[in-house]
């Protein structure tokens, strides 16, 4: 399992803006990919997806609202994060 930390997204966030002197901010590649163990004839359970989406939004815009300058996120899906790191 691997830890999810929007607390420490939001402070990443500030120590860019801090280290760069300011320059916006666009987030590329974020995203969320569990294990798929449903079984197949069952609805995808997208909570965990949903919860870390939310929780790191929630900090995006947290940091917007103290005036940082974010003006961009990309979600990334699951198969950009399984195939993207082979790619490039």
């Amino acid at each position: 399992d691997w830890e999810l930390d929007p607390d420490g997204f939001y402070d990443l966030l500030k120590k860019i803006q801090r280290e760069t002197g300011g320059t916006p901010i666009m987030i590329t590649e974020n995203g969320f990919s569990p294990a798929d163990d449903r079984p197949k004839e069952k609805e995808i359970n997208d909570d965990n997806r949903i919860e870390y989406l939310s929780l790191h939004l929630s900090q995006i815009s947290k940091a917007i609202n103290e005036g940082l300058n974010v003006f961009g996120y990309m979600l990334s899906v699951g198969i950009t994060m399984i195939f993207g790191i082979q790619v490039f």
